[in-house]
């Protein structure tokens, strides 16, 4: 990886919200009234030209960049009516506030000045970044996909090589991060895949809000013309019959972590970096070291896959989510107190890959299937079979019309050396009658003679 840059302090000058930022994904500007005081459904709408400390000066605006680890695609579906019963007295409360759509105005802040965002790395694994703007990269990349991606596509495999280039460019200047390294790159995309297919989703919860009226009531950041060929897709056969599938796909999920937007990998990166700050804060004394020494082989710290993995599936109180990943924890620690006991080291992936049946949700693993490709390598098995199958019977019939060749020539050859028996015998036969002429011409040539040596009378 190439030295960070040393990164530019943050202004608090009012920065100007770029072009790219107000315009819609048809290129156009969008023009809306002055913003009230009353929150609105969707997210923030915000005047065109405002600037980021004219909005964020607002009692009643949320700041929706504020670095929390939070995914940005799961803040653009947060749009969740209040349950029954969360009003016990009765009484009207007032609208709650809600997170709008991130923007990406801590992006301009931090960029403004013409700096690049660095604190950025690729996990060893080459899956996933880590670092402390993780945060910052993955909002931007929910960011500049939606509002750069061409939803008229409809689906992320549609989008060409030309279609995606803006976006990388776009992250490339604002980020230290080479976007042209096969890693980076590769969990960009894997990234942008997700944020388009979940901004989507948003746009269709939004849709079946009210599909007879959807039509007159885009969402926010978006055009007309867009909105109503969404809704066209949206009605369509094909995304309704694969709707069903997800939904059914989705109704199988055993049980849901408790870990939040942030990743895996970045968690294993804080807990490694805490990890390291304490080791260096807490200097032992000599005799400290000694006894650390004589109490290692006693004393060793369960791998940070087991810890990741107690917390992912615990509660602030500490109870378990379900009892099968408490169920899983305990026979993972189990397997790491024998295999140390035995003296024989393993990993913690070991451990989830024996317990987990290889279902471990971070790390080198193979991708998981939706309900597009799991229907694709259906009908692949499928016709693979038939393909079989056409095959067998081929092979069966040729070797059939093979047998009766087969049986044919035999017959052929029969009758050839039958043919051939009688020319034999037929050559016999000519040889006697031609022998038996000639002793009939011999005996006429004596009686000849003979008669010849007769006296006359």
């Amino acid at each position: 990886m190439p030295p960070l840059k040393k990164k530019k302090a943050a202004t608090d000058k009012a920065v100007p919200i770029p072009d790219f930022y107000r315009a819609t994904r048809s290129g156009r500007v969008r023009q809306e009234p002055a913003r009230s005081t009353e929150s609105v459904s969707g997210g923030s709408r915000r005047r065109a030209g405002a600037s980021v400390n004219e909005d964020t000066q607002r009692t009643d605006t949320v700041n929706p960049d504020e670095p929390n680890g939070n995914d940005d695609s799961e803040a653009e579906a947060s749009n969740h009516e209040t349950g029954e019963g969360s009003n016990p007295t009765g009484l009207e409360a007032p609208a709650a506030k809600k997170r709008g759509l991130s923007k990406g105005y801590e992006i301009m802040k931090r960029t403004g000045t013409g700096g690049k965002i660095d604190g950025i790395y690729v996990m060893e694994n080459g899956q996933s970044f880590v670092g402390p703007n993780e945060s910052l990269l993955k909002t931007e990349l929910g960011v500049v996909t939606r509002l750069m991606a061409p939803i008229q596509k409809y689906y992320w495999s549609k989008l060409t090589e030309a279609d995606k280039h803006p976006l990388f460019k776009k992250l490339e200047d604002e980020f230290d991060i080479d976007t042209a390294g096969a890693d980076a790159r590769k969990i960009m995309e894997k990234r942008m895949k997700k944020r388009f297919i979940n901004y989507k989703y948003a746009m269709h919860a939004h849709y079946l809000k009210d599909p007879q009226t959807a039509r007159t009531d885009p969402p926010v950041d978006m055009n007309i013309e867009d909105w109503h060929m969404l809704c066209d897709h949206f009605e369509s056969e094909n995304f309704i019959k694969r709707s069903q599938i997800n939904k059914a796909n989705k109704s199988k999920q055993v049980y849901a972590h408790t870990s939040g937007a942030k990743s895996l990998d970045q968690r294993i990166y804080e807990l490694e970096k805490k990890k390291k700050q304490k080791q260096q804060e807490q200097q032992p004394t000599q005799e400290e070291r000694e006894t650390d020494m004589e109490d290692a082989d006693s004393v060793e710290e369960e791998p940070i896959d087991l810890l990741l993995y107690a917390k992912r599936y615990q509660r602030a109180d500490g109870s378990w989510v379900s009892e099968e990943p408490q169920k899983n924890y305990l026979e993972m620690q189990s397997m790491w107190i024998e295999a140390k006991a035995e003296g024989k080291p393993i990993s913690g992936r070991d451990i989830f890959e024996k317990v987990l049946k290889k279902k471990v949700k971070y790390g080198p693993k193979e991708n998981p299937r939706s309900a597009k490709e799991l229907q694709l390598q259906e009908e692949l098995e499928a016709t693979r079979a038939e393909a079989e199958r056409k095959s067998k019977e081929f092979a069966e019939k040729i070797q059939s019309q093979e047998e009766q060749l087969k049986s044919q020539a035999e017959k052929i050859q029969l009758q050839e050396d039958k043919l051939k028996s009688q020319e034999e015998r037929f050559d016999t036969q000519a040889e006697a009658m031609n022998q038996m002429k000639d002793a009939h011409d011999k005996l006429q040539r004596q009686v000849l003679v003979i008669a010849r040596q007769l006296p006359h009378k």
